[in-house]
């Protein structure tokens, strides 16, 4: 395909946009393959060359943040009245959405900025760069569909697909009998440097400790024992309710089961917890759930009593300066809030001494908060 090069009037300014879809570089050139023609390409045209743009992300994503800094930075240029243009090293680089692709050719083509493909040809017409596109798209779906199948065939025969690894484990690779077992090239193992403490951490929450102290617990671990991650309570969470620590898969599937995780297939890994253990930290998550863990058993209600303004749970506590107060928590809930605003209160003796009138003796029910 012939190279097309456009008159310019005064300086045109190359914006040169790299990107793989990850670390690994499944497809495409690597960055530095890709950056060195961009800037060759740039050279035999003249063009001075200008901010350069890496992504490493997949193109199906039109929120990678270095592609939303360039198109930024194009519509900013053609404002101030300079003249930019684009370089990537084949147009698929820009994105795989047939959608965004024309969108957004026909916002810098309104703005006056050519995109050119170093190894495509240059500055080609509509009709090829919309033909890429569909193409591009239809090289993603076809094999978002064999990665999906071969993944759904290495958990038919129990073993776990390779990716990220959970807090616990790490990857190792097959030995020839696992490979003539249909095992991956990488399999999972406990990693002795944060295995330890994944057993703790199901150990304390079966031992009545709440998720949310566990996940405190945790956040002061040295980072080689959290394996370099943050672990956050929703991560300690999510990580806690996994089957995959009881030997089994996480995602159902036709071959793998549903449920709550407890009819899933068994994977062929190490477990890090036996089953009565894995069955007893759910049945304790499902009860906290359901009400609220008692801190200290210090406030009877918490839990019980709902907020008359959204209707979330209201919790003892106190505000500067007050007195022992149950306090909405609704903006616990982040921005599944019935209201974020909400800030209804309501102090402590009278409503516990209304609660006590009506159920005559509420030693029970104090023994009941701290058990």
């Amino acid at each position: 395909m012939k190279r097309v090069a456009q008159p310019s009037v005064g300086v045109t300014t190359a914006l040169i946009y790299t990107r793989v879809s990850s670390d690994a570089q499944r497809d495409g050139a690597s960055l530095d393959v890709q950056l060195r023609e961009c800037r060759q390409y740039a050279a035999s045209m003249g063009w001075a060359i200008g901010e350069e743009y890496t992504d490493i992300a997949s193109g199906k994503r039109d929120d990678r943040p270095r592609y939303q800094e360039m198109l930024a930075a194009i519509r900013l240029m053609t404002t101030d009245g300079r003249r930019p243009t684009v370089i990537a090293w084949r147009l698929d680089r820009l994105g795989r959405r047939i959608l965004e692709r024309v969108q957004r050719r026909e916002e810098l083509k309104r703005l006056g900025c050519e995109t050119h493909s170093a190894t495509e040809g240059g500055m080609v017409s509509d009709i090829t760069a919309n033909v890429l596109a569909a193409v591009a798209e239809e090289e993603t779906r076809v094999l978002s569909e064999r990665v999906r199948g071969a993944r759904r065939q290495l958990r038919k025969r129990g073993w776990h697909p390779v990716g990220g690894p959970a807090w616990g484990y790490r990857w190792r690779d097959a030995t020839p009998d696992e490979r003539a077992r249909g095992a991956p090239v990488k399999v999972l193992e406990p990693d002795p440097a944060t295995a330890p403490y994944v057993i703790e951490a199901f150990q304390r929450v079966a031992s009545s400790e709440t998720v949310r102290r566990v996940a405190s617990w945790i956040s002061g671990l040295p980072e080689v024992a959290r394996g370099g991650r943050a672990l956050a309570y929703p991560a300690v969470r999510k990580a806690l309710r996994s089957p995959l620590y009881a030997g089994r898969f996480e995602r159902p599937d036709s071959e793998t089961g549903g449920g709550d995780g407890s009819d899933r297939a068994r994977g062929q890994w190490s477990i890090l917890v036996d089953e009565c253990l894995w069955q007893r930290v759910q049945e304790r998550m499902a009860g906290h759930a359901r009400l609220p863990k008692q801190a200290s058993g210090r406030y009877l209600l918490t839990g019980f009593l709902r907020c008359s303004g959204c209707g979330s749970r209201m919790a003892g506590g106190r505000r500067d300066g007050e007195s022992d107060r149950y306090v909405c928590s609704g903006q616990q809930l982040g921005s599944s809030a019935p209201d974020l605003n909400c800030r209804m209160s309501a102090a402590v003796p009278p409503v516990d001494a209304v609660r006590s009138k009506s159920s005559g003796d509420c030693s029970g029910h104090r023994d009941h908060a701290r058990s």
